[in-house]
């Protein structure tokens, strides 16, 4: 089982490091953040769509018109940045299990129990925290 990030979810991640990261009091368009971090637009543009859609970011029309972030960045977690992008974090298996055998249940809690861990880690983590990491 491999775990990596997406090439949305790493758009994602840059384009709100970005905010995050500059302290910008006014929007920015989605076409500086592309240019400054080596983005393409419409990928771009899309993931900013779903982390608008999520309530991570806010979009401002017009001709000065761009994203901000919604919150701090220290009020953003990873976990709801992954769930905007990629949707809700499907490890474990959500089956009762009782048409099983005994060591398959216990196998599927112990996959439950790690999808419980794995978003409770992701939970904590802050885009203020992913940002200063090196």
């Amino acid at each position: 089982m491999d775990l990596k990030l997406s090439t949305s979810l790493q758009y994602g991640l840059s384009a709100l490091g970005y905010l995050a990261s500059n302290h910008h009091e006014r929007p920015v368009m989605v076409r500086e953040i592309c240019r400054e971090c080596g983005l393409p637009y419409d990928s771009t543009m899309k993931v900013m769509r779903q982390l608008t859609r999520a309530r991570l970011v806010n979009a401002h029309r017009g001709s000065k018109g761009g994203f901000t972030l919604r919150a701090s960045a220290g009020d953003i977690s990873f976990l709801k940045i992954i769930e905007a992008i990629e949707g809700p974090i499907e490890t474990g298996d959500r089956r009762d299990g009782s048409e099983l055998q005994p060591i398959c249940r216990s196998a599927i809690g112990v996959l439950n129990d790690a999808r419980s861990a794995v978003e409770q880690v992701y939970g904590k983590l802050t885009l203020k925290e992913l940002s200063s990491r090196k």
